[in-house]
This record gives structure tokens, sequence and C-alpha cells, in this order.
């Protein structure tokens, strides 16, 4: 099984940073953490999904 995953992560992952802004993309991103998030028992992990998810759709701002 681990052979398997490891073609699709090298398949997949140049796509999906291809993509990356995308908001498809990284509502992806945080739906993987939630889910991560959820599998452990601090409360470190759930401060930093919640500083990702808002700087993942902050505007970007207009570059000098």
């Amino acid at each position: 099984m681990e052979d398997i995953m490891d073609v699709v992560v090298t398949v997949v992952k140049p796509l999906l940073l291809k993509i990356a802004t995308h908001p498809a993309v990284k509502n992806l991103v945080i739906s993987l953490l939630e889910k991560y998030v959820k599998s452990t028992d601090n409360s470190i992990d759930d401060q930093i999904l919640e500083t990702i998810k808002v700087l993942l759709f902050k505007p970007e701002e207009p570059k000098a």
C-alpha cells in the first residue's frame, strides 16, 4: 500500500503545487488539516489550523 501512495504523491504533488493558490486547493488543504487535527489530543495544532484558515484566504497585499 505504501508503494501505491508514493506513486500517488509523486503524480499529484506537482499538479497541486501548480494550482496551489486556487481556492479549491486551499479548501482541500484545510480539510486535510482538520482531519489530522481531530486525530491528535493537543490544542496547539487546533490553534495553528485556525491561523492557517485565516491566512490562506487573506487577500494579498499589492506588490510594490
